[in-house]
């Protein structure tokens, strides 16, 4: 009895001492020192086991929960942070393949699985959407994991009827029919498409010989600068360094589309 009576009233990390073991805390442990130095636990030995506490220096390294996929389209990769299949809210970094490869991509982690990897709701990831050895952010939720940074790293072919102009934008070769600025604006992004900058459309002008591109020096074509002045907007056109400023309701004029590669 008085043993028992002891041992409630000593701390919890002098027991341990005494008995030279571990002793399981369900809460939360709040440090409440006065000073930065005095709230800091240190001599966390490097590890990456999840069922051990884990230093500042691994946890930002981020490298526990890191990996490299396996070849196929079922990617296979052991993640030594988590402690068996993830939970949701788990980050992880993934290196794909260096040939990613062409199809739905699934992944397997620590031998559970395969969970679909999916760019937005009901739109899964493809293989020939990215770049090999590209890091990707997956986070997941329960189901899915969900690409967080996209196909960034991949430039995209210019849809047809489109030409490169650099590695940043595709321009269409030939001008639209005369529309008003806000109908040009409106049927560029239901092709998924925009107005062209001033800045591509003029980039585009210079080289319309090299790249055969139609029609761009002869007439005024709308672009998405909004001019200097109210309720104005841009069109250029002849000789490619010329602009105006036109009211937005004054009359309609041709147009082409552009899109970021």
């Amino acid at each position: 009895m008085t043993l028992l009576r002891t041992l409630h009233t000593i701390p919890a990390w002098i027991l341990a001492m005494i008995l030279m073991g571990q002793v399981h805390v369900d809460k939360s442990i709040i440090l409440t020192g006065d000073t930065p130095p005095s709230r800091q636990i240190e001599g966390i030995s490097p590890t990456t086991n999840p069922a051990e506490a884990q230093s500042a220096a691994v946890e930002q390294s981020n490298a526990h929960r890191a990996a490299v996929a396996g070849a196929g389209l079922v990617w296979s990769v052991a993640i030594a942070g988590l402690d068996g299949a993830p939970t949701a809210g788990t980050n992880i970094v993934v290196v794909p393949p260096a040939v990613p490869g062409s199809g739905v991509v699934y992944m397997s982690v620590n031998g559970t699985g395969p969970y679909a990897v999916v760019t937005g709701p009901g739109a899964p990831l493809l293989a020939e959407a990215l770049s090999g050895m590209a890091p990707l952010s997956l986070v997941f939720d329960g189901a899915d994991f969900h690409l967080m940074n996209g196909g960034a790293h991949l430039l995209r072919d210019c849809p047809p009827g489109m030409l490169a102009v650099t590695s940043q934008f595709c321009v269409e070769q030939d001008e639209r029919p005369p529309v008003s600025f806000y109908e040009a604006a409106r049927i560029c992004a239901l092709d998924n498409k925009r107005l062209c900058s001033w800045g591509e459309w003029y980039d585009a002008c210079q080289r319309r010989v090299e790249l055969g591109l139609l029609n761009m020096n002869n007439n005024w074509e709308y672009v998405d600068d909004t001019s200097n002045e109210d309720l104005s907007v841009r069109v250029v056109g002849p000789s490619c360094a010329q602009c105006g400023s036109w009211y937005v309701n004054n009359a309609f004029q041709s147009y082409r589309c552009c899109c970021t590669r």
